[in-house]
């Protein structure tokens, strides 16, 4: 079961069973902070920018030094943030807006310094780069398609693992053969029946009149009474 299934139905038996807390998380504010108790001291924080979701974090956040925002994938990340129904909400650390605010103003490393959390990424952009150069000109809907995963792979980071799986687990190459690029580009004439091809512009305009950003921080603190 995908991680995007498993959320769904989360979200379901919490409507279900607890139809109240669906009603508070409707009225919370673009900006929420809490804080949990856990086995490691560290922030997470999920920015919502447009359509664009980043899961970041940082580790052992309650030293003074060496702070390192890491990018994770959204499974990572919602096991560091899942609690119970009665969790115990807990005061933010003197640490908490130090390490929020450099979260908060971090900016994603390029795609070859990127970590291996987002390696899913970085191999589906490669080879949509690569076949890019070699595609026929006149496959005009699947270039545009293309250019099109590039820009969400860039700037906005929906699309699954299974759809980055698809067309990151073979490397593409200008020479690889006929057989590899023939296969690839099934590939994509898949992803674009199940996406469509204007699937980024229609995400785009959803999210149109929606809050431009939301901003949730939840700060696990381990040594706690």
């Amino acid at each position: 079961m995908n991680i995007l299934t498993q959320l769904r139905n989360a979200f379901s038996r919490i409507k279900e069973e607890h139809p109240e807390i669906i009603h508070r998380i409707e009225n919370l504010p673009p900006r929420v902070k809490t804080a949990k108790k856990y086995q490691e001291d560290e922030l997470n924080v999920l920015q919502r920018k447009g359509i664009g979701i980043f899961p970041l974090q940082i580790r052992d956040q309650l030293q003074v030094e060496n702070k390192e925002v890491e990018l994770l994938d959204i499974a990572q990340f919602i096991t560091s943030i899942e609690c119970g129904i009665d969790e115990q909400r807990l005061k933010l650390s003197d640490s908490f807006w130090e390490s929020y605010n450099k979260i908060k103003f971090y900016q994603p490393k390029s795609e070859n310094s990127q970590k291996s959390e987002v390696a899913l990424e970085t191999k589906a952009h490669k080879n949509l780069k690569v076949y890019l150069k070699l595609i026929s000109p006149a496959e005009e809907k699947l270039i545009e398609f293309m250019k099109t995963l590039i820009k969400d792979i860039k700037k906005y980071h929906t699309l699954s693992d299974r759809t980055l799986g698809r067309l990151g687990r073979k490397e593409i190459k200008t020479n690889s053969n006929s057989a590899a690029l023939k296969e690839f580009q099934e590939e994509l004439v898949i992803t674009m029946k199940q996406l469509g091809e204007d699937y980024l512009e229609k995400a785009n305009e959803k999210v149109k009149n929606q809050r431009k950003e939301i901003i949730i921080a939840i700060e696990n603190l381990k040594n706690v009474n």
